[in-house]
């Protein structure tokens, strides 16, 4: 690899604003922005940001995207992905993008949320049984043989 002189730049889209601007070091304020990065991208299969509609929009190429990312987080927009939450339960997860650290929810707070949408029959519950718990599903017929 040759060495052009520059500094290498990692571009990580679900850093905390204050991050990325170079604002501050991380905390646990900024882990809590990556935390509903992470958690939302799970729930609707997609990235936090859309990446190459913020590069259309601030007129960079894709290779490009950590200084569109960057400009979008200077003009305080919010990720993408809050666009797509229809489940009203997890409103609240929105608060993990609040551009001031302090405001933004602990991770007890992250962790009630989930625990309430959890009880909610919702895909996601529904996914989360599926996938990590070994009980099998109540069915109908099990309700029957249970009478």
């Amino acid at each position: 690899m040759e060495e052009t002189g520059q500094p290498l730049v990692y571009f990580n889209p679900y850093q905390a604003p204050e991050v990325v601007l170079g604002e501050d070091r991380p905390t646990l304020c900024s882990d809590i922005w990556s935390l509903g990065c992470v958690l939302l991208q799970w729930m609707y299969e997609r990235p936090p940001w859309d990446i190459q509609d913020l590069c259309t929009r601030y007129s960079y190429r894709l290779n490009k995207q950590d200084m569109a990312l960057a400009d979008a987080m200077e003009k305080k927009e919010n990720p993408s992905i809050l666009s797509a939450m229809t489940d009203n339960s997890l409103n609240a997860l929105a608060d993990c993008f609040l551009y001031s650290p302090m405001e933004r929810p602990k991770a007890s707070e992250v962790e009630n949320v989930l625990i309430s949408a959890s009880s909610k029959p919702t895909w996601t519950n529904i996914a989360y049984h599926k996938y990590y718990t070994k009980q099998p599903a109540i069915t109908n017929q099990h309700r029957i043989h249970a009478r």
